[in-house]
This record gives C-alpha cells, sequence and structure tokens, in this order.
C-alpha cells in the first residue's frame, strides 16, 4: 500500500472513486466542473493504490489555520484494512509541515458511523455546521 499525490494519468480511477462516493446525480451538483478542475486540484488529491488499482482518495484543501477533509472514500470492499486511517495519518503530516494548527473536517449528523470513526482518531465536534445537517469536527 502506498500513498501519493494524485496525477493526471488517475483520472478516470479517481473520477470513478468519486461518482462511488457522491453518485452520478449529485455529483454533477457538488462538482460541476469536477473534471476540469481535477488538474487544478491534483496538488491537493492523494491517492492509495493496492492490487495495481487506486482503492482510496482523500482531498483537502489549505487554509490559513486548518486543513480542511473535503472527501475522502474507501471501495467497500478494502474497508476496515485502516485504509482511511492511514489516509488522515497522511494528511497530518501535511498538516505538520504546513505548520497549521489542526485539521477539520463537515460530516452529515445522521452519519453516524463516520462520526464514530473519526472520534476515533480523536477528532472532536467542535460547532454544528449546520445545525439540521452537519457537524465540525476537528483534531
Amino acid at each position: 500500500m502506498k500513498i501519493r499525490t494524485a496525477e493526471k494519468k488517475d483520472f478516470e480511477e479517481v473520477i470513478n472513486l468519486v461518482r462511488k462516493l457522491y453518485g452520478e446525480k449529485n455529483l454533477k451538483k457538488i462538482h460541476k466542473n469536477w473534471g476540469k478542475e481535477y488538474l487544478k486540484l491534483l496538488k491537493d488529491i492523494f491517492v492509495l493504490k493496492e492490487d495495481n488499482k487506486i482503492v482510496a482518495y482523500i482531498s483537502i484543501d489549505k487554509n490559513e489555520n486548518s486543513i480542511y477533509i473535503a472527501d475522502l472514500y474507501v471501495l467497500s470492499e478494502y474497508r476496515r484494512k485502516r485504509i482511511a486511517t492511514k489516509l488522515i495519518d497522511y494528511v497530518e503530516q501535511i498538516r505538520r509541515k504546513n505548520h497549521k494548527k489542526y485539521l477539520r473536517v463537515d460530516v452529515r449528523r445522521k452519519d453516524k458511523l463516520a462520526v464514530k470513526f473519526y472520534k476515533k482518531l480523536n477528532f472532536v465536534i467542535l460547532e454544528p455546521k449546520d445545525k439540521n445537517k452537519s457537524w465540525r469536527l476537528i483534531r
């Protein structure tokens, strides 16, 4: 298992993971120009390859004080292998290297598994992003 920065040649594999994460209809709403933006985003997309294919990705956004985890997805057949944890740890190294104060992620309140996962990794609920839909968690 190796984590690396996404490359131009990874586009088809990564976009297929994005489709699985959001669904085709939602993908068009959320990421209207995702394909066009991909090349600009490459430096902030990291992939994990196993069995000669990309099985997971994480995308981030850096701001003044933090690194925001925009997306994190692992193919279902590769879950429960600590891949998501490895991706978060990788981004944590980036946070330290860039002297950012914390990692941040927004999680839908109804996604109890994701909330539990991030809490297990020492993220804490900071504030509701949207009182009805999302929690904001930091570490």
